[in-house]
């Protein structure tokens, strides 16, 4: 509980133009996406060891702005919540935490507005008159907006089912469906374990045994499965985006149509393993070559590995 706990607290880094910041927790990093303070090119990593494109880590991209803003009232909504986000309600925004102080606003990211990853500190002693007659219901109202709007947000962007609502049990026996998203489970034996549609987001596999798994339609993106044993596993449409693979054995593993778009296959074994239809889109390939973006079902070589890749 105590590792799931301190995972859930997971700080994130920067990289942009050869330069690193942070570390920073994850609701400062969505609140400058929402912003537009972090680019698409910009890198993320958790680690300092794997990074990837903004866009590669989904979990970190509010909810009001995936998916296309095609009507007035989605673009209504995204507004609004930027504007909530930007925390228009006075205070000195020069002294910001660093990050801002770092940020490098550029082109189609160029906003005006807060330039703190906190809020601003208005008291009622900052208003006219102290807080105190016109004053005071002047400080109620700059206080009660914010805190409709951000309920108006909430229920437009929350549905049931919504991710947040999920229970995780890292202690749970496997069984189809589970919930493991954040757990620590390093060497675990789930040899032949039916973990069909399960969410094993951002988990610690390594050196799990899973050989002969089923784990079709199973979500393990950003997962740690470095020198874990895969090999006869069912992972038909299973989701292994920016999955760590480096030394896995995959071997008769079944991909067909699973998702490796950014995962890191240095030094896999693959032989016999059916790949038919698998997203390889800018994954890095066994011998730590990119695949172009557009890979699917073999992975296309797009270019030769950068040095910090190797």
């Amino acid at each position: 509980m105590e590792n799931q706990e301190q995972n859930n607290r997971r700080l994130w880094y920067i990289r942009r133009r050869g330069q690193i910041e942070g570390p920073f927790p994850q609701g400062l990093i969505s609140r400058h996406i929402l912003l537009g303070r972090i680019a698409e090119d910009d890198e993320l990593s958790f680690d300092l060891v794997t990074w990837h494109p903004r866009d590669a880590f989904p979990e970190l991209v509010p909810a009001v702005m995936q998916g296309e803003v095609t009507d007035r009232q989605a673009a209504e909504r995204l507004e609004a919540a930027r504007r909530w986000a930007d925390e228009r309600t006075g205070g000195d925004r020069r002294q910001g935490d660093g990050m801002v102080a770092q940020d490098r606003r550029r082109g189609r990211d160029r906003r005006r507005g807060s330039q703190s990853g906190r809020p601003p500190r208005t008291t009622p002693e900052a208003l006219p008159d102290g807080g105190a007659g016109q004053g005071g219901r002047r400080w109620a109202w700059v206080l009660i907006p914010p805190a409709l709007l951000l309920g108006g947000i909430l229920v437009a962007v929350m549905k049931p089912g919504d991710e947040t609502a999920a229970v995780i049990d890292c202690d749970s026996p496997p069984r189809a469906g589970i919930d493991w998203s954040n757990c620590f489970k390093e060497g675990v034996d789930l040899r032949g374990a039916d973990l069909r549609g399960a969410r094993m987001r951002n988990m610690r596999l390594t050196a799990a045994r899973l050989g002969q798994a089923r784990l079709r339609g199973t979500d393990l993106s950003y997962s740690e499965l470095a020198v874990a044993s895969l090999a006869g596993a069912d992972l038909r449409d299973g989701v292994l985006v920016g999955a760590g693979l480096r030394g896995a054995d995959l071997r008769s593993a079944d991909l067909r149509g699973a998702n490796l778009a950014y995962a890191d296959l240095r030094g896999a074994r693959l032989a016999g393993a059916d790949l038919r239809g698998a997203v390889l889109g800018s994954a890095i390939w066994t011998d730590g070559r990119y695949c172009a973006p557009r890979s699917v079902g073999s992975c296309v070589f797009s270019a030769p590995p950068p040095r910090d890749r190797l």
